[in-house]
């Protein structure tokens, strides 16, 4: 991702936020012509909402690429070849196994599929990943966003309070996505889990922040 991306983006939401404000203030009803001074200001207000959709989905998915690549430096054992960063592969499967599409690890495809494409996610940019590889760093991403929507950017994770909170919101979302880790180790609130594990949530709050700061 182009970390000049992140303050540009704030700064565009920043804007947008106060446009809305000015246009956010009811017609004088008693000045003539008000009607159609309203409907332009609603039109203006409708406007500026769905810019600020297209921002947060700007901002959604500059994190889910800083995440993706979080992930591969630090589990894909990244080294230089020829000048150049590559990872230890991590190559998935499309095939279609009795008239369903399902994804497998390289080398564990079924005998007697047909492969449809196959994608080494680890030497691939998260903008160049198959949709479905997207899905849970992005989720990840959407949450964390909403996080910082919802308090004007202002999370302070030195507070306890607010970092059992913040991490509450992180994990219980991180078990909705997988359901399968609830009867296990990870499947207890945010509160009861190892400190390692509550840093693992936290950073993902840590690294919007960092994305989004505005330097001075």
């Amino acid at each position: 991702m182009n970390t000049e991306q992140g303050p540009i983006i704030a700064a565009q939401g920043a804007e947008l936020s106060a446009q809305l404000a000015q246009v956010s203030t009811p017609v004088d009803e008693s000045i003539p012509g008000w009607k159609s001074r309203d409907i332009a200001r609603m039109d203006s207000m409708d406007a500026i909402k769905g810019q600020q959709l297209e921002v947060v989905d700007a901002a959604s998915t500059a994190i889910a690429s800083e995440l993706h690549d979080q992930w591969r430096n630090e589990n894909q054992a990244p080294h230089e070849v020829d000048g150049k960063i590559v990872y230890e592969p991590r190559v998935k499967v499309l095939a279609e196994v009795d008239g369903a599409q399902k994804w497998f690890n390289d080398g564990k495809v079924p005998e007697g599929a047909t492969e449809i494409k196959r994608q080494d996610i680890a030497n691939t940019s998260y903008d160049q990943l198959d949709e479905h590889w997207k899905t849970d760093n992005k989720a990840a991403a959407d949450v964390v966003v909403g996080l910082l929507v919802d308090r004007n950017g202002k999370i302070d994770l030195s507070d306890p309070a607010t970092r059992s909170e913040v991490g509450g919101i992180v994990h219980d979302a991180w078990l909705s996505r997988n359901p399968w880790e609830q009867d296990g180790a990870l499947g207890v609130p945010f509160d009861q889990l190892t400190e390692t594990e509550q840093a693992k949530d936290l950073a993902q709050v840590e690294t919007a922040q960092r994305i989004f700061a505005n330097p001075q």
